[in-house]
């Protein structure tokens, strides 16, 4: 089935945003089909609230385990009775189920996304992802801002360059087209006060708070390391990677810093190996050739990392942050480890937790 309409409105404040989407999607099919859509959320957003229209009126779904909602999924189907099933299939990632789906018909679904705006160098930050091949036949959006310091900030995607306009105490962007290819994000930033702020919420005899503190502390955290262990993922999947963007991020790491020492450490399930070069202002080429013929086999098990058996200057480790083989993640022992990741199907939340925030994507 292809999207043919599709309106958001986006409710930003201090600290968390609500955005409701309503979709409608067609089957230009001589049959009707049982219609698939697939999309993906930023880590930390969150549906809270799913519905399908039957008969011009809007249903509310219910939340179930995954077996149990499909299981009933499929009995209703059997029955030809109008179901839908919205699931997330792994982290961030949903597939929405609809059946039937009517010849050179339409049927239409909405949904909430819930999230606590995460802020970044003065500003909370917004972003939608939408990965659409089809050309939507009608867009619609509108976004509020309640947060009254400053006018919120396009960002690059769907609305760059809009501008956010005063409403009353709040500022509002709204923005409509016809036939558009819905192929980046949504993404604004909100500039901070530069007062802290609190929100509070009573229900019954409990009062609940939420506070925005900004310490007076350097946002960046300068390091110039001499000495560095890398973790590679030599694992059958870890070959799904950008190798060469990989190295050549390496290089240029090297170079910058001026590294004299790196120890490279290849794993899938296991340690593989451990070599050990010395550097010449990033010139030496040994090490190149040893990633380049790395063979890419086995399960990952992030788990066998253990830098307290290194105990390095700094520690990068180079994956999709999957694990195959076992939940375990790398053991730190308080050293800092930077997750590094040129894979499109990356596990971010896994990354993020492993390195805190320093994950970095290229």
């Amino acid at each position: 089935m292809r999207l043919k309409n599709c309106s958001i409105d986006i409710k930003a404040g201090q600290f968390t945003a609500t955005t409701f989407v309503e979709m409608e999607f067609y089957n230009p099919n001589e049959q009707e089909i049982e219609g698939l859509y697939q999309f993906q959320l930023q880590p930390g957003q969150v549906i809270t609230a799913f519905q399908l229209e039957l008969n011009g009126k809007y249903r509310d779904g219910t939340l179930e385990e995954k077996w149990k909602a499909t299981n009933a999924y499929n009995r209703i189907v059997g029955k030809r009775i109008d179901p839908a099933l919205l699931s997330m299939d792994y982290n961030n990632y949903y597939r929405l189920n609809i059946y039937p789906v009517p010849a050179k018909s339409s049927r239409k679904i909405t949904f909430t996304v819930e999230q606590l705006l995460t802020s970044e160098f003065g500003y909370l930050l917004y972003a939608l992802p939408f990965d659409i091949a089809d050309t939507v036949k009608a867009f619609h959006l509108s976004i509020i801002s309640t947060v009254k310091e400053a006018s919120p900030k396009s960002k690059p995607g769907i609305i760059s360059d809009k501008l956010f306009t005063t409403a009353g105490d709040d500022y509002k962007l709204t923005f409509a087209a016809e036939n558009i290819i819905l192929k980046t994000s949504i993404a604004f930033a909100i500039p901070l006060s530069k007062t802290n702020a609190i929100c509070t919420e009573t229900i019954g005899s409990q009062k609940n708070f939420a506070l925005c503190f900004q310490p007076n502390v350097d946002p960046t955290y300068q390091i110039n390391p001499k000495e560095i262990t890398v973790f590679w993922d030599a694992s059958g999947s870890g070959e799904n990677r950008n190798i060469n963007l990989e190295i050549e991020f390496l290089q240029q790491f090297i170079s910058y810093h001026h590294i004299r020492r790196m120890t490279i450490v290849p794993f899938n399930h296991q340690l593989l190996d451990t070599v050990i070069f010395t550097l010449n202002g990033g010139t030496d080429n040994i090490w190149k050739q040893y990633l380049q013929n790395i063979t890419y086999d086995g399960a990952t098990q992030l788990g066998c990392i253990n830098l307290g058996n290194t105990n390095p200057e700094l520690c990068m480790l180079f994956t999709d942050g999957r694990n195959t083989y076992g939940n375990k993640r790398p053991v730190t022992n308080g050293s800092l480890l930077y997750c590094i990741n040129s894979s499109c199907n990356a596990d971010i939340r896994a990354m993020n937790q492993m390195a805190g925030t320093s994950v970095l994507t290229i």
